[in-house]
């Protein structure tokens, strides 16, 4: 906290927010730090970098610097069990890989973690005054304050709630507020002796306690407070799979040691390789997005033919289709489908696009990565399923065009 400005972001609590950057390495992640790091007058948290040189992040990274560093595994932060298992185990295996890679670990806890903790959350108390104080210095901008936001039904269902709580706060300065602000300094203080006591150069613990989940699902198991609270640098980094979903572990350092902390990063991501792409993230042609991609096919069989206009867009993963049956009537069509073989040559329906007794359909498929991988190799087929005995079938490759 105050090794960057927040000036200009959306805020949640002036205090506790952090501009941290994603990245897709931590040598991305390095050069986005030493363009955006630095004192702004606009932040007076960044008041702590008076006199002080700022870090050089990407010539701090070394592939050797998880060689004698030690590790506190934070053992209050691994859940317990149950659903929460199956990503606790995940970070132990990282946790195992630094190991091989040179760390020193040991089991740790704050003492006193949760009385410490309990009640230091500023978020409730400045989310409602932040933004309108932002909204303020926004020219023109549409809405002037938490309360219009809820007022014209702008907001995604799962979020109502809390949004409610947090406008129900009457005044900026609370006896509350600042008991939740005394809180923070002790916590602080807790974490940094512990590690100063113990040499640790990183406490290490998961991200998330569990699977991640879908959008617009609710996310438990955060463990973003301890960062949050105490102001202390914290970074997450690809730990494995599990259930199809990164997972992350977290490492949180001591203050103003980001750069430690991202040369330990950097040491296991080069000693691991965990990082996966998404399926919906396809790679950029010359810098640029690909395009969807089309095809047209027609297939013939004994009883009529079907011709189908496809527009495939490699981002979203979704297939948009218009199929026209010809030579049949509506009562002997069975189904138009999408199809593919598995690896026994057995052929199987991968979705229905029209039927029974229909002869034309249009819509958009959202292919699992599976059937992305099949469609883009031209593993999948048109088919046309018409009556007969046995049932008549024909079929053809969509073969994808730019």
């Amino acid at each position: 906290k105050g090794l960057s400005s927040i000036d200009g972001i959306i805020p949640l609590s002036h205090t506790q927010d952090v501009g941290g950057p994603l990245a897709r390495s931590v040598h991305d992640l390095a050069i986005a730090l030493d363009a955006t790091i630095g004192p702004d007058p606009a932040d007076l948290a960044t008041q702590i970098l008076d006199g002080r040189t700022l870090p050089r992040f990407a010539d701090a990274l070394s592939t050797d610097a998880l060689d004698g560093a030690r590790i506190g595994i934070l053992a209050s932060h691994f859940g317990n069990g149950g659903e929460e298992a199956a990503v606790a185990s995940v970070v132990r295996t990282a946790i195992g890989q630094m190991i091989e890679l040179g760390a020193d670990t040991l089991t740790v806890d704050i003492p006193d973690y949760q009385t410490l903790i309990a009640g230091s959350g500023l978020i409730g108390y400045e989310f409602k005054w932040d933004l309108l104080d932002y909204l303020a210095g926004v020219p023109g901008a549409p809405v002037g304050s938490l309360g219009q936001i809820i007022g014209l039904g702008l907001l995604h269902e799962a979020l109502l709630p809390g949004m409610r709580r947090r406008n129900e706060v009457e005044t900026r300065d609370t006896e509350e507020y600042q008991e939740a602000i005394a809180k923070r300094g002790p916590l602080r203080e807790a974490v940094v002796t512990l590690m100063n006591e113990l040499g640790l150069d990183a406490l290490a613990y998961p991200t998330i306690r569990t699977v991640a989940s879908a959008v617009g699902e609710p996310q438990r198991g955060s463990n973003c407070q301890l960062s949050a609270h105490t102001g202390l640098p914290a970074l997450s980094i690809p730990a494995g799979m599990s259930r199809g979903m990164p997972v992350g572990i977290e490492l949180m350092g001591r203050p103003l040691e980001d750069a430690r902390l991202l040369a330990l990063g950097y040491a296991f991501e080069q000693g691991t390789d965990h990082r996966r792409a998404p399926a919906s993230t396809p790679p950029l042609i010359g810098g640029i997005s690909p395009a969807p991609l089309s095809a047209e096919v027609r297939t013939a069989g004994v009883r009529g033919s079907v011709t189908g206009q496809f527009s495939y867009n490699p981002i979203t993963g979704t297939l948009d289709y218009q199929v026209d049956v010809e030579g049949i009537p509506a009562i002997g069509v069975f189904a138009v489908v999408l199809a593919h073989q598995d690896n026994e040559r057995q052929w199987y329906v991968a979705h229905r696009f029209t039927g029974p007794e229909v002869v034309a359909g249009q819509g958009t498929v959202t292919l699992s990565a599976a059937m992305r991988t099949r469609l883009e190799a031209g593993e999948l087929y048109l088919e046309l399923v018409c009556e007969g005995q046995p049932l008549q079938v024909a079929r053809a490759p969509i073969v994808l065009n730019p």
